[in-house]
């Protein structure tokens, strides 16, 4: 039996899936399989996935095809097959289940940015953006044209505290030998 190089996706695959190609880096880089020069490096984790991992996404895939029927293909059923290959082919004894709060786990394996699904982290960094509306327009547009940055306040506490610090430090050099 003549063995797959990982390094590029198996043609069966692609046969399979239209963002296979994408997908399949994608694949390589969650399970783990280091490529160099054009062919895997074989190792457990690229043993696991050729020798299991090819075929299982290749019968899953396959069988979401005959459910699709020549319709579109569901990109997010096909992304939770992927998402299986990957957590069942990478170290570790299980694959984490899914749930409506982790869903958002599958977005590597959606190819249409407009299907993936909302983050926790992102959505609590748009709801609780650092400093008022203020400052944050003037950071956006500060870091857009290099100008107007938004200029924050002397702390004048942390200035008295290096003081105080070079202070006890210009007084005590001697006790830990070090010199200023």
């Amino acid at each position: 039996m003549e063995t797959v190089n990982l390094a590029s996706c198996p043609p069966e695959i692609l046969a399979l899936d239209a963002n296979a190609e994408t997908l399949w880096r994608v694949l390589l880089k969650k399970v783990g399989v280091t490529i160099s020069k054009g062919e895997h490096i074989e190792d457990k984790r690229a043993w696991v996935l050729r020798n299991f991992g090819v075929p299982d996404i290749a019968r899953r895939l396959s069988i979401r095809q005959q459910v699709e029927n020549g319709g579109p293909q569901d990109d997010v059923a096909r992304a939770v097959i992927w998402r299986h290959v990957a957590e069942a082919s990478s170290p570790g004894d299980s694959i984490t289940d899914l749930s409506a709060q982790t869903r958002f786990s599958l977005n590597p394996f959606i190819v249409p940015k407009e299907k993936k699904f909302a983050s926790p982290m992102a959505v609590l960094r748009k709801e609780t953006p650092f400093g008022n509306e203020k400052m944050v327009a003037a950071a956006v547009k500060g870091a857009g044209t290099g100008k107007d940055r938004p200029t924050f306040p002397d702390n004048h506490a942390a200035r008295a505290n290096a003081g105080l610090l070079l202070d006890v430090a210009l007084r005590n050099h001697h006790v830990s030998g070090n010199r200023l």
